[in-house]
């Protein structure tokens, strides 16, 4: 007695065939704005998402730009004060050592601070272990010595002075005598 009763509520009854069109009629453009809404706001999410990330990465490396801007312009005047002739001597009063400790503790971005004679050897740094270190066979020494010219070196772990960073180079050149190369 069960199966007619389901059967007969199942039957293609004109009834169920209006409700079924009615249902398909109602629902598709439903289930078809719902869907095309969908698609357009995950793009829009997506753009917008996107726009922000390029805008706060554009901002992040004009920042990276401008520190190590300033910290280029600031090595270079460091690098031309009275005090760097005491390189030549080999630093004897760590005058040079206690002010490379000072501009590293202050500044907070520089992470080695270090002054080479033209021997390459360390003769004052920011971290007097570093002290006598012979850095004569190192490339960027080899260059500096050679061109005589500031660069700055990509982003590196430095296996000689320790630390992961990027490399500002700038030669120390004698007072009176600006062809003199006294250190870097």
């Amino acid at each position: 007695m069960d199966r007619r009763k389901a059967r007969f509520r199942l039957a293609p009854t004109i009834q169920n065939k209006l409700l079924a069109v009615m249902l398909i009629v109602a629902l598709a453009p439903i289930m078809v704005f719902g869907t095309l809404a969908y698609f357009k706001s995950r793009e829009t999410i997506i753009n917008q998402v996107g726009e922000r990330l390029q805008a706060t990465s554009l901002l992040a490396m004009s920042q990276i730009d401008r520190t190590f801007g300033f910290s280029q312009e600031n090595i270079r005047s460091w690098a031309a004060l009275d005090v760097m002739q005491a390189v030549e001597r080999g630093d004897p009063e760590g005058v040079v050592s206690e002010m490379l400790f000072d501009y590293q503790r202050a500044y907070g971005v520089y992470n080695t601070l270090v002054a080479v004679d033209v021997d390459g050897v360390v003769v004052a740094a920011g971290d007097s272990d570093l002290i006598g270190i012979s850095l004569e066979q190192v490339a960027w020494f080899q260059r500096v010595m050679q061109d005589r010219q500031p660069f700055l070196l990509p982003l590196r772990l430095d296996p000689e002075l320790g630390g992961y960073g990027v490399s500002i180079v700038v030669p120390i050149f004698r007072k009176y005598q600006p062809d003199k190369l006294v250190g870097v």
